[in-house]
């Protein structure tokens, strides 16, 4: 029996495997509220879910169940799954899509952060700051190794939002809106530092400090912070 394409659609989006489109303005360009507010401990970009996903089972609160991974193979005629590629599909193919359609969606982030950091490093850490690419870690950690350092990069940053115990050191923006802003707060809610201040440039970057101690980071408009 042939499977309904909605239904295979829903089940990647239940898996998190198709783009999130919310992440872009309406002119084309990154859209810094969609970075809504994260949880604390919520700082790389990709990171990967706290849930065990079981081959057969489906991933933590999806209903679509997995291929186990004895089941994943290659469209006949097309060859073998690499190792690498076999490791990023396991425990990650619905039942009812095909291997190769969702390691097509793995290769398609790498392209993504290999076109971008092309021309703009720090765009391509801030994407994945942000989360704009789906299932960037998986992918980068068996398909594109080459672009490790980016996912590192990501990890020490922060998107929009609210995080507890922010790293102290110095951050930039890759891209804000002119209405950026943030706070550092200390345990007790005083302020530590705030801005835009005059932290901003004519470029469109701004600048932080957060100092030792700090508590809470509250930024909005900023799209991402990245390491300085």
């Amino acid at each position: 029996m042939r499977n309904h394409p909605l239904a295979a659609a829903a089940a990647l989006i239940a898996l998190g495997l198709l783009p999130v489109l919310s992440g872009c303005s309406s002119s084309g360009g990154p859209d810094p509220s969609a970075a809504a507010a994260r949880e604390p401990d919520d700082r790389a970009a990709g990171r990967p879910s706290s849930g065990v996903r079981t081959p057969g089972q489906g991933t933590p609160g999806s209903p679509a169940p997995v291929l186990p991974d004895a089941e994943i193979k290659a469209p006949k005629g097309s060859g073998e799954f690499s190792g690498k590629e076999k490791e990023y599909l396991s425990g990650r193919v619905p039942e009812q899509m095909e291997p190769a359609a969702v390691l097509d969606l793995g290769k398609e982030a790498c392209q993504r952060i290999g076109r971008t950091a092309k021309h703009d490093r720090d765009a391509a850490v801030a994407a994945l700051v942000t989360g704009e690419v789906p299932n960037a870690e998986p992918a980068v950690t068996h398909l594109c190794p080459e672009h490790g350092p980016l996912l590192e990069a990501a990890g020490e940053g922060y998107p929009d939002g609210t995080h507890g115990k922010p790293a102290a050191g110095g951050y930039r923006t890759a891209s804000a809106a002119p209405s950026c802003t943030w706070s550092v707060t200390g345990a007790g809610g005083e302020e530590l530092a705030a801005g835009p201040g005059t932290g901003g440039r004519k470029d469109g970057t701004y600048t932080m400090t957060v100092p030792s101690g700090a508590a809470r980071l509250v930024s909005s408009g900023c799209y991402a912070w990245l390491r300085d």
